[in-house]
């Protein structure tokens, strides 16, 4: 607690995970839990934090990596965030599927090309939880029932018992994770809200959905599916086994740790918290900044708009040490950008779209973007009170409400199209698609280019919704953020 010296009222502050209601819950339980026989000692908890982060390798080439890494929450974030602190433990690589994969299951009669990628990423799904199963094994379970007697660094005997807290990844692997369809209908790995309800961001109804809606695992529905699948002959994606998981972008997987942890009381879904670099830096200011350039495109002379824009950036000196880098080459065609190169593009965004829209958008976008800022500043504080997050969850509130104001005002007035380097991109990986001659019509009407809108339906904007809660629960972002 922090006691203002002024009027001496008291506020709850969150920083690290030990002192967050996650980590409290699960002392109280484990106090209220019997003692061993026999056993007098204090009984403790050793917080598990996982990272995994699939990797390429090199530049060129195909040599990849799928770590999984391991931090114990017990210790301080600003020790485990130092990179010589040796608080990072390397628990093992995932393995992945073989090339020959598609050989084998093409071999297999009456199959479809679609049938084939869905029975592919259906093993790949089993594949992960398989190895899930090696590490969540009965020495495991043992231990985290039961607990583990250690001497602990001050010399102390005491009774350990492992708890995971949190597993901070990207999207591809959290909806891996959860065993739901990547951007299927509910993508959410933490609740049942549909995505075409994420634009509703903010309201009361979107807020409540997160509380009722809350995820909950079937183990019975899964079983039952995957006898459809391997005893019945039925499609991995077949109506039947859709029909039998029910509702929620579910897939028949079975859920590692549902399956082992779940009957102990473990919420597998709630360990999935949000991630800033992925899903705000590298995710939805991300997306508004190249849905901005495609406007500045859209507009009349919009090329010298553009390169005005990567001159203001360029005039931009060099600030602290490392703070806001040095913007060398164009800003607007983002190569080989980090999550830090698109954090300085935050902070300095506002002075540098100024006066490039006509005067009524200008007014929409420069809030839109002070706002932006400020959730974003809020979000990442290394420390919370009840007051800050207070201003947090207002600032969310009004962000959302420009968010759409911008969608339905903005965006609406003008027909933007993609940018050079995305239809670059797209040609590129135009060889695996089969184009149909309406898209190759319509495309060529515009230089070979497809419209763009902005689009508030995605996870990543709905996660925004879900800082206040993750932060109560777990501590501040810098604390679970895979950037570490």
């Amino acid at each position: 607690l922090w006691e203002d010296p002024l009027d001496g009222h008291q506020e709850r502050i969150f920083d690290e995970l030990y002192a967050s209601d996650a980590w409290l819950e699960a002392e109280d339980a484990l106090q209220r839990q019997p003692k061993e026989p026999g056993c007098s000692l204090e009984r403790v908890i050793a917080g598990l934090m996982f990272f995994s982060d699939a990797t390429h390798l090199a530049t060129f080439g195909t040599a990849k990596a799928w770590p999984l890494y391991l931090y114990f929450g017990n210790l301080t974030k600003y020790a485990r965030s130092e990179p010589k602190s040796g608080a990072c433990h390397l628990v093992g690589f995932f393995p992945s599927l073989p090339d020959s994969i598609k050989d084998v299951l093409s071999s297999l009669p009456r199959i479809s090309k679609s049938g084939i990628a869905a029975l592919q990423t259906h093993c790949r799904r089993d594949l992960f939880h398989a190895c899930w199963n090696h590490l969540l094994d009965a020495e495991f379970l043992e231990a985290y029932s039961h607990g583990v007697v250690l001497w602990c660094p001050d010399g102390v005997l005491r009774r350990v018992f492992p708890r995971i807290f949190t597993y901070s990844a990207d999207y591809p692997e959290k909806v891996l994770i959860a065993t739901i369809k990547d951007m299927g209908y509910c993508p959410c790995p933490r609740c049942l809200g549909r995505k075409s309800s994420f634009d509703l961001l903010g309201l009361f109804k979107d807020m409540q959905d997160r509380v009722v809606k809350l995820r909950t695992y079937f183990l019975e529905r899964v079983r039952s599916a995957r006898g459809f699948i391997y005893k019945s002959g039925n499609t991995v994606d077949g109506s039947k086994v859709q029909t039998t998981l029910g509702e929620g972008s579910w897939v028949p997987t079975v859920n590692a740790f549902a399956e082992k942890l779940g009957p102990l009381g473990f919420d597998a879904f709630r360990m999935l918290v949000v991630d800033f670099m992925h899903e705000c830096e590298l995710g939805t200011w991300k997306a508004l900044f190249i849905h901005l350039i495609r406007l500045l495109y859209a507009l009349p002379g919009g090329d010298r708009l553009v390169a005005t824009l990567d001159n203001r950036f360029r005039q931009i000196s060099p600030y602290g040490n490392g703070v806001i880098r040095k913007f060398a080459d164009n800003t607007s065609e983002m190569k080989r950008l980090a999550a830090r190169d698109f954090e300085d593009i935050l902070q300095c965004a506002i002075p540098v779209f100024e006066g490039l829209f006509p005067d009524d958008h200008d007014e929409v976008i420069q809030s839109l973007l002070y706002k932006f800022s400020q959730w974003h500043a809020l979000a990442k504080l290394r420390m919370h009170s009840e007051s800050t997050l207070s201003v947090l969850d207002e600032t969310f509130k009004r962000l959302s409400r420009q968010l759409r104001k911008f969608r339905d005002v903005t965006c609406a007035a003008f027909a933007t199209w993609e940018l050079p380097r995305e239809k670059t991109a797209r040609e590129r990986n135009a060889t695996n698609v089969r184009s149909g001659p309406d898209n190759r019509d319509r495309d060529a009407g515009n230089g070979g280019r497809k419209a763009k809108r902005f689009n508030l339906n995605t996870y990543k904007y709905h996660a925004m919704g879900d800082y206040i809660q993750s932060i109560r629960l777990f501590g501040t972002t810098d604390s679970f953020t895979s950037q570490i």
